[in-house]
């Protein structure tokens, strides 16, 4: 295990300059970057050879080694993001998706025809088995007027 030194470019061009172990995931490395940049790290989009990095992977898996160069992007829709989030730590098996809108989840109940940026009203995690505490991300849904957790433990 050794240490790196990793730059990741903005699009702006703004290159931030991260250390770190070479034993690390990439959801690691997003949280390093996005502290510097003072960004929520589920808003954050990694790239490596024009591929997004998965979360989930280490470094060496892509081939990151020392002085590596990454790019980095803000992800566009907050409130998708959000709740993508709270899938990844809920490890929800629901439909969920990026390439689907928001008014075709299950368990999201939005405001239609609204000009807001934050349309969901509700989020109906019945019967999911939830076991760990509510997230914070959670409260960064504005307009969330219900949120629905019976029956979980």
């Amino acid at each position: 295990m050794s240490n790196l030194q990793i730059y990741v470019n903005g699009i702006t061009g703004e290159t931030v300059t991260i250390s770190c172990l070479s034993d690390v995931k990439i959801r690691d490395l997003k949280d390093l970057i996005s502290k510097k940049i003072k960004i929520d790290v589920y808003m954050v989009r990694l790239l490596f050879k024009n591929r997004e990095l998965e979360d989930d992977l280490f470094l060496n898996e892509y081939g990151i080694t020392n002085e590596t160069t990454l790019y980095y992007m803000i992800k566009l829709n907050e409130e998708v993001e959000i709740l993508m989030e709270l899938k990844r730590y809920w490890n929800l098996n629901n439909n969920w998706s990026r390439d689907i809108h928001l008014s075709e989840w299950n368990g999201i109940e939005v405001h239609e025809g609204s000009d807001e940026k934050f349309i969901v009203k509700e989020l109906n995690l019945y019967n999911n088995q939830l076991e760990e505490v509510l997230p914070k991300v959670i409260g960064n849904l504005i307009n969330l007027q219900r949120l629905l957790l019976s029956n979980n433990q």
